[in-house]
């Protein structure tokens, strides 16, 4: 899928910077190339997370319009676009990034499935302007 194309990019990246950087890393006598394989490590980690939770998405997606493609023909063409974010992180965080770009805009949101609210929360100790409407059918 063409959305996988730019985190596998981004590990492509990483990996570069690696075969680049590793005669400069080995070569530093005061401890940053500890601090270098471990970022490189890290940014490896994130994008190898994302592919995955991107591509099982993906995979759920496609399973989930097969089912339903005998019951409800038009199925796809009335579907929303969906789109995958390069955001690593768990639901709030991605959430919060979101509103981040949102800066200068009115902020509201609604939450359904809110058990107890920890994501609510969250999200209005950072945005104390936010409108959040939630509810836990």
């Amino acid at each position: 899928n063409d959305s996988v194309l730019p985190l596998l990019g981004r590990a492509n990246h990483a990996l570069m910077q690696a075969q680049g950087q590793r005669s400069r890393v080995l070569s530093l006598a005061d401890g940053r190339s500890e601090g270098l394989l471990a970022e490189l490590a890290l940014e490896l980690g994130r994008t190898a997370r994302l592919v995955m939770e991107h591509s099982r998405t993906i995979w759920g997606l496609k399973q989930l319009m097969l089912e339903l493609s005998g019951v409800y023909p038009n199925l796809q063409g009335q579907l929303p676009i969906f789109r995958i974010h390069p955001i690593y992180g768990r639901h709030f965080d991605v959430l919060e990034v979101l509103l981040n770009s949102l800066e200068g805009q009115e902020l509201r949101m609604a939450e359904l499935g809110v058990a107890c609210g920890p994501i609510g929360l969250h999200l209005l100790a950072r945005f104390p302007q936010l409108q959040y409407f939630g509810a836990d059918p």
